[in-house]
């Protein structure tokens, strides 16, 4: 297969770019699209590439990305190669990991990796965060947890989430209880005396709500 600028890319500036011999060589999209099917560095430099040059989003290496992807919805790859392919995939991919983790019949594990794929990828989307509180609030899992924290959006928009998502209970979960309350207390750290001031009645409604029900 003959591509102009992929030659080109080969030729010059993409080798400078990938000139790490530590690292497996990428001669061609065949060879691209197989390391994407594999595991370890070739897979990850693989990933690497395509951020740098999404053109390279052609020929074989399209199945093999769609492959990958799906392989990322279900919880397969790390956090890392995760937050690759949400990159890669833009909102639509990003839109669909969210919904998964939302989803009741996802495994903790699997539900961690993407949510905090997810966290990396989409840093300041208000309904990636929703959609991560709502997973924390449904599976008990360290990296769920830290996923509340990892995101990056502006700490009274995650509050006003979190205490929504409290209000919003309709019968006793002891998990979501303990696991936001612990991610409301320390967004509430991160606010200046002002700030916090703020959000005071919205806390005593949803400390209210949350004692109603025990």
């Amino acid at each position: 297969m003959s591509v102009p600028w992929v030659e080109e890319l080969i030729g010059g500036a993409f080798a400078a770019l990938y000139a790490d011999r530590s690292q497996p060589d990428i001669q061609d999209l065949e060879t691209l699209a197989e390391n994407l099917m594999t595991n370890g560095p070739a897979f990850s430099k693989a990933l690497t590439m395509i951020l740098v040059e999404p053109r390279l989003l052609t020929g074989p290496v399209v199945p093999a990305i769609q492959h990958v992807t799906a392989r990322a919805l279900i919880g397969e790859l790390d956090v890392i190669a995760t937050r690759d392919i949400l990159t890669i995939g833009g909102p639509l991919i990003i839109g669909l990991a969210a919904d998964r983790i939302r989803r009741d019949d996802i495994h903790a594990a699997a539900a961690a990796q993407i949510a905090v794929g997810l966290c990396f990828a989409a840093k300041d989307d208000a309904e990636v965060y929703s959609a991560v509180v709502e997973a924390a609030g449904k599976h008990s899992h360290l990296l769920l947890e830290a996923a509340l924290r990892v995101h990056s959006g502006r700490a009274e928009a995650r509050l006003a989430i979190l205490l929504d998502a409290m209000v919003r209970l309709e019968r006793r979960n002891p998990q979501a209880i303990r696991v936001w309350t612990a991610a409301v207390r320390a967004l509430l750290l991160e606010l200046d005396y002002d700030a916090r001031h703020q959000f005071q009645a919205r806390c005593i409604e949803a400390t209210n709500h949350v004692i109603g029900m025990q």
